[in-house]
């Protein structure tokens, strides 16, 4: 949550450290993968952010929903990979 206020007040470089030490502790664990899509999103990153945020729900996130309404991945709602995967949970598909 650091790292994402941190990218907010636009230092960004600090909040991405941040975040890749957060990455580094808990690499697999789902809230930690979908806080580092939204401060990637916020940071300018959209591959980065979509790859964690896919990777965050295939582990059984239960932020479907929110993901949907986050404010913090508007950057990201163009992309269509990102629309992909939206309409992808959805659909209630399996995503990976």
């Amino acid at each position: 949550m650091g790292a994402n206020a941190l990218v907010a007040l636009a230092e960004i470089e600090r909040g991405l450290e941040w975040a890749d030490g957060a990455r580094q502790l808990e690499p697999e664990e789902p809230m930690v993968l979908y806080n580092l899509a939204c401060i990637y999103s916020m940071a300018g990153k959209p591959d980065e952010a979509i790859s964690c945020l896919e990777k965050s729900l295939s582990h059984g996130a239960a932020y479907q929903e929110w993901s949907r309404r986050d404010s913090n991945l508007d950057p990201l709602r163009q992309n269509p990979r990102f629309v992909q995967l939206m309409a992808e949970v959805k659909a209630g598909r399996a995503l990976f």
